[in-house]
């Protein structure tokens, strides 16, 4: 049987005195903003799919982040582009 898989996800903060998330060219030194860990997700093992189940499954999956709240709206040009796609 597989093991669970842990996943660690983590942010990156900007220094609140940068505005830096205008350009995506600018690189974040992670000694001034290092990664936090947020959290961790173990995935348990799951039971396959057959293809076509995975297929339809992901075909009708999507992710923006424009579909949050307000508060939460992205932030950069980078993050603008893919409000439009």
């Amino acid at each position: 049987m597989p093991s669970p898989i842990p996943f660690d996800p983590s942010l990156e903060i900007v220094l609140p005195d940068e505005e830096a998330v205008e350009d995506a060219s600018t690189l974040w030194p992670e000694d001034l903003s290092p990664y936090v860990a947020v959290g961790r997700i173990t995935v348990p093992p799951q039971e396959s799919w057959s293809e076509a189940k995975v297929r339809a499954r992901d075909d009708g999956l999507a992710f923006s982040p424009w579909h949050g709240i307000a508060a939460h709206r992205p932030l950069g040009s980078v993050m603008r582009a893919r409000r439009a796609v």
